[in-house]
């Protein structure tokens, strides 16, 4: 009797150390996987910056193959409210306000991005809903999921900024046609693969001459963002388009693109930490690197608001992949590899990238 129960008591240790070796295994598991993206996080990139003829494709055919590239159903609440925050003369109608913020909904990148843009720039009053539709604050959230973290970079990997914004982007430099342009620079800017969003944009304009195109650029030249604010080329760009003038070749004519440049931050940056700074340059707390005032000192402060904002969006990120699946983590690295990969190209045919 005696052994009998050493043999049961054998069996259920035995039974119990199985059990639990894939728990353990579980567990390691994610701890790796959650180190990774913490080295990920924190890798600086230091691109040459030399000039190429062209920008060129970088994805595999397999990566190629994944990405579930779609199309708004429609570009004009993005295109009507890029014009009429390009006039000078008017503010934008509450109507058109409300028709970009609404399209939104309908999973429209250019009218996100540029919603973004207005909100925070305090030029579009009625687009406060896209803090919600955006999930902007999410990191300040104590009971937030993996899933907001892989929804700020699109979702999944198959339909993540990076991954459509080069995917677009690769079809664009194909077909020549200004949706994919268009489609790869917001996708690429929401990534914050600023550099190869700003290249993608004036390599749109260098082969479709469109429209669409065009107001983008005059609109980013018009304000503090990831390119230098210029109100002289912006009017240029203005007077150029009135006269029908607005080819590429005078465009690049401009002083203002002979040395153009893009911020840059970190693998894991997004549209979120872009925005914050610029709203804090719209409040005029700091001043952007690329200001006709800036100096060392403004400098430094806009680079330290950086790390301040990168260190507390880090810091929720942690705290939420402390309870995330392995599944999830996996699919954030897979993530920011591809746009570590994406940052580190050296060569450009018109943007270079401010660090650091």
């Amino acid at each position: 009797m005696r052994y009998i129960s050493l043999i049961l008591l054998l069996l259920c240790f035995t039974q119990y150390a199985f059990a639990i070796k894939p728990e353990r295994k579980l567990v390691a598991n994610t701890l790796s996987l959650q180190n990774t993206i913490k080295s990920l996080m924190t890798e600086k990139i230091q691109p040459k910056n030399t000039k190429t003829d062209s920008i060129k494709c970088t994805l595999t055919p397999q990566e190629k193959k994944i990405a579930k590239l779609t199309y708004p159903s429609s570009f004009y609440e993005y295109y009507n409210a890029l014009l009429e925050t390009n006039r000078v003369d008017m503010d934008i109608a509450k109507l058109t306000q409300d028709l970009l913020t609404e399209s939104i909904r309908h999973n429209n990148t250019p009218s996100l991005l540029l919603a973004l843009q207005l909100y925070f720039s305090k030029q579009c009053e009625r687009c406060e809903k896209v803090r919600d539709l955006s999930m902007f604050d999410y990191y300040r959230d104590k009971n937030a999921t993996m899933q907001k973290i892989l929804f700020v970079e699109g979702g999944s990997f198959e339909k993540s900024y990076a991954l459509l914004g080069e995917a677009f982007l690769c079809r664009a430099l194909s077909k020549k046609d200004k949706e994919d342009y268009l489609m790869a620079y917001s996708n690429l800017m929401m990534a914050g693969l600023h550099t190869r969003a700003i290249n993608a944009l004036l390599q749109g304009i260098a082969d479709t001459n469109d429209d669409i195109l065009y107001a983008t650029l005059q609109f980013l030249v018009s304000f503090d963002n990831v390119i230098a604010k210029s109100e002289s080329s912006a009017y240029f760009l203005r007077i150029l388009r009135i006269q029908g003038r607005h080819s590429f070749a005078n465009i690049m004519a401009l002083p203002y693109f002979q040395n153009l440049e893009a911020l840059e931050y970190d693998v894991a940056s997004n549209f979120i930490l872009q925005t914050l700074l610029l709203r804090d340059m719209e409040m005029g707390r700091i001043l952007s690197p690329f200001d006709m005032f800036a100096n060392k000192q403004t400098k430094r402060e806009f680079w330290d608001k950086m790390q301040h904002y990168r260190q507390i969006i880090q810091t929720g990120n942690t705290s939420i992949m402390q309870n995330a699946k392995p599944q999830e983590l996996q699919t954030y690295i897979n993530i920011l590899q591809l746009k570590k990969r994406l940052k580190s190209i050296s060569s450009y045919p018109f943007a270079t990238t401010l660090y650091q």
